[in-house]
């Protein structure tokens, strides 16, 4: 009697992105002792496993703008039967995440620079003193009172070169919160005093004429961009997040919001040194048929949308051309590899 392989795909794990991520079946087996043929599936367009009959198969983890999940599915069989599938998953954490407050007491080092004149709110920051303010942190998140001055964190000297800062978190009105607004503003040397650069509105699912005056969370998504050679450059980019209070006419008004996760995304979307674009032809551009490649050896070209989804992947020596035609019009970021290192540029297609 022959009994059935047991499959084992390994434990969970997380990578940044850009990382060589190995998968695990070394823990499957088979009763009987026979020998197995290791059989891994990946569905998600953009990653491709080295050898899906590998014990141990790797894979880049795609270059993604927010935290990612992909699960990997493995059966194994011992020549006669097939095993149960099983799945692991990996987690892909950006890897130009510039923020990552999961409990609002994690940041990257560096990422928020201290001044005397500013008070610390667990890395975020309030022009208001901390003994006068009437939200706080409770656990895993931050309660934001609309009476209260906006949570802000220095995240970034704005460069030269076009980047797009990519902004989430969940949110929910714990009472009677219209909308937890993100900003992105801008300040020389003292951030206490700063310019709105882009608001968001994140309206929170409440009616209070018909009573309902909290909602649950709710992911909201910001997406600003900066131009190459912007006015800005050199000064600090600021995040802000401020609750705005429902008007119900009473005479203390004001609205409470909880805010249990926020992550912030850098992704530069022009050539990342100008000089390293020399060489390099892409035209025509605006396309909207073929994108001819002219120059260095290309032997990889990945299209992404303005929002970093994988749209179309090309390997192989010497790309020349591209048939964009499958493309829903829109900007997009083409990114190439080449002898000379990899290389970003901008492209429209109509």
């Amino acid at each position: 009697v022959n009994n059935p392989p047991i499959a084992n795909a390994g434990d969970d794990q997380s990578a940044k992105g850009g990382e060589l991520v190995t998968l695990d079946g070394s823990g499957s087996s088979d009763p009987d002792g026979d020998s197995l043929a290791f059989h891994w599936i990946s569905t998600f367009p953009g990653i491709t496993l080295s050898d899906p009959n590998a014990v141990n198969p790797t894979f880049t983890a795609p270059d993604v703008t927010e935290l990612s999940s992909y699960d990997f599915a493995l059966y194994v069989n011992d020549g006669q039967v097939n095993s149960d599938t099983v799945l692991t998953r990996v987690t892909v954490i950006p890897a130009g995440e510039l923020i990552r407050n999961g409990d609002f007491s994690e940041r990257v080092p560096g990422s928020d620079p201290e001044t005397e004149s500013l008070k610390d709110v667990l890395h975020w920051n309030t022009d208001m003193p901390r003994d006068s303010l009437q939200g706080g942190v409770w656990g895993p998140m931050v309660t934001l009172a609309s009476f209260d001055s906006t949570l802000y964190q220095v995240v970034d000297v704005i460069g030269p070169e076009a980047a797009t800062y990519t902004l989430t978190m969940s949110a929910r009105s714990s009472w009677d919160s219209y909308s937890v607004n993100t900003i992105f503003s801008v300040s020389e040397a003292d951030s206490t005093v700063r310019t709105d650069l882009d608001v968001q509105e994140n309206l929170n699912d409440i009616d209070p004429a018909t009573g309902v005056n909290t909602c649950d969370y709710a992911k909201f998504k910001h997406v600003f961009g900066i131009e190459a050679g912007s006015v800005h450059a050199g000064k600090y980019l600021i995040v802000e997040l401020d609750n705005i209070w429902h008007p119900d006419g009473e005479e203390f008004d004001d609205g409470w919001a909880e805010v249990n996760f926020v992550s912030l995304v850098k992704q530069v979307t022009s050539g990342i040194h100008t000089d390293r674009m020399a060489g390099i032809t892409v035209y025509p551009n605006p396309a909207s048929e073929i994108l001819y490649i002219q120059g260095t050896d290309v032997t990889e070209i990945h299209i992404y949308s303005i929002l970093g989804k994988l749209e179309k992947s090309i390997i192989r020596q010497n790309i020349q051309q591209v048939n964009v035609e499958d493309l829903t019009p829109g900007i997009y970021i083409l990114k190439m590899t080449t002898q000379k290192g990899v290389l970003n540029s901008k492209i429209r297609i109509q």
